[in-house]
Order: C-alpha cells, then sequence, then structure tokens
C-alpha cells in the first residue's frame, strides 16, 4: 500500500514538473516573439522614416547609380518617354547614354544642400524677402492654400530664412509664370507614391492661384527603395532636351499617373 501511494505521489510530481515546465516553456517562446516582432516593427518605421537620409548618404553622392554604372532602360521607361511624342530612337539613345546624369545630380546635390530627407519635400519661397514655409510629405491642398495665403497677405507662420534653399534659375525646370513672387519648389522621385499623390496638388495650385506662383521641379530619386528613380528622372531629362518644356511637363504628368 505505501508502495502504490508513493508511485501515485510520484507521479502527481512529476505531471505537475511536465505542466510546469510547458508553462514556462511557453512564456519564454510569447516573450521572444513578442522581442523579435517590436525589433521588426521598429526597423520598419526606422526605414521609413530615414529613407531619404539612407539615400542622402549614398557613397555614389546621388540619389542613384553613377553615370558609368548605367544599365539600359526598360523597355516602359523608353515607352513612357516616347508616348508624349519625342522621337522613340533618339531618347532611347539618350537615356542609355547617360547622358542627362548630371542634370539629375545637380537637383540631387540641391536637395541634400536643403536639407531634404525624403520626398516630396516641398517649399514656398517668397522671393521678395527670400523667406519660405516648409511643407513635408504630401500635404493636402488646404495646407499648400493657408501657406500660399500667409506668404502673399504677411501672415504666415513658421518661416524660415533663406540660407540653403537654390532660388529658381534658368537651369531649372519650371511651370506657371517665371516672374511671380512665390516659387512652389519640389523635391520630386517619379518612383515616389506620396509624389505621386501630391501631384494633383501642384496642377490644383498652378490653376487656382496663376500668375502669383511659379512650380519649380526638381529631381530626388530615392533608388535604395525605388530602383527605376534614377532611370525616369534621367529619361525626363532627355524628354526636355528633346522636345522641350512642354513635353517635360507632359512626361511629368504620366509619370505621375
Amino acid at each position: 500500500m505505501e508502495t502504490l501511494k508513493r508511485i501515485l505521489a510520484n507521479n502527481i510530481f512529476l505531471n505537475n514538473f511536465v505542466s510546469a515546465f510547458l508553462i514556462i516553456l511557453l512564456i519564454v517562446f510569447s516573450f521572444a516573439l513578442g522581442v523579435f516582432w517590436t525589433r521588426s516593427k521598429s526597423f520598419e518605421d526606422y526605414y521609413k522614416k530615414n529613407a531619404g537620409s539612407l539615400a542622402a548618404n549614398n557613397p555614389s553622392g546621388s540619389g542613384a547609380a553613377d553615370a558609368g554604372d548605367n544599365n539600359e532602360p526598360s523597355l516602359n521607361v523608353v515607352e513612357l518617354a516616347a508616348s508624349v511624342g519625342v522621337d522613340k530612337s533618339k531618347v532611347e539613345s539618350c537615356i542609355n547614354s547617360g547622358e542627362t546624369s548630371k542634370e539629375v545630380n545637380d537637383d540631387y546635390q540641391s536637395g541634400v544642400k536643403a536639407g531634404v530627407t525624403g520626398t516630396p519635400a516641398n517649399y514656398i519661397l517668397n522671393l521678395k524677402t527670400n523667406q519660405y514655409v516648409q511643407l513635408r510629405g504630401a500635404v493636402p491642398y488646404t495646407e499648400v492654400k493657408s501657406a500660399i495665403d500667409g506668404l502673399l497677405n504677411g501672415t504666415a507662420s513658421d518661416l524660415t530664412a533663406n540660407t540653403n534653399l537654390d532660388k529658381p534659375s534658368e537651369n531649372d525646370k519650371i511651370k506657371g509664370n517665371k516672374n511671380a513672387q512665390l516659387a512652389l519648389i519640389e523635391y520630386s522621385d517619379y518612383e515616389c507614391p506620396f509624389c505621386k499623390r501630391f501631384h494633383p496638388t501642384v496642377n490644383q495650385t498652378l490653376s487656382e492661384y496663376g500668375d502669383k506662383i511659379m512650380y519649380v521641379y526638381r529631381h530626388f530619386p530615392l533608388s535604395q527603395i525605388h530602383p527605376n528613380a534614377q532611370k525616369l528622372a534621367e529619361a525626363g531629362e532627355c524628354v526636355l532636351k528633346l522636345g522641350g518644356e512642354q513635353k517635360f511637363w507632359a512626361y511629368t504628368d504620366k509619370a505621375f499617373e
């Protein structure tokens, strides 16, 4: 009888030990899973937040590959460029040669100088006072309108004295009145979904304010996350070179469709 009691007691102890071990194992596994998820989420959030900064630290010194490393463009880039009415063979040759990479890099370095860390980066510059309001991201039209109205009537808040933003010049791609008091300067990436979202706002702004504002488009390709951005930007410059400003703006509208 005593032997049976000892066996039963040992079984109960063994069952309790196994149950406790399984519970501890489950707790440890749950904790490890939680740590892994938290770290993965933190990395994802960091990458999204600092995508522009990562691009700015690209060893090539530009938003994408050096001109000497250019690969032939995929057919869709050539077709996109040709679709606005420039000669297909000429634009393909232009893109393949990398001859417009300098113009793209000049825009990119202008953005780095201005402190751009992501796209779209928008500045509404008052050329009379040399002060600007910065609008980060794909802001709605109401925010753009508020900033413009404030700059025009002298009630704008968050004004920054301009020391590092390049003023519009003859080398820029400018839409609208080139003698306007205000300039909406955008550093943009043709493959950026937020730039695509913001583009209709640009066109609405030009329509609403007419001769009071000009729009300046500058390339800022984030090639680490947008592999076609550099070629799309170079293609835009090729279209400008071969077809002029009207064709360039048609290309830009097409790229953001």
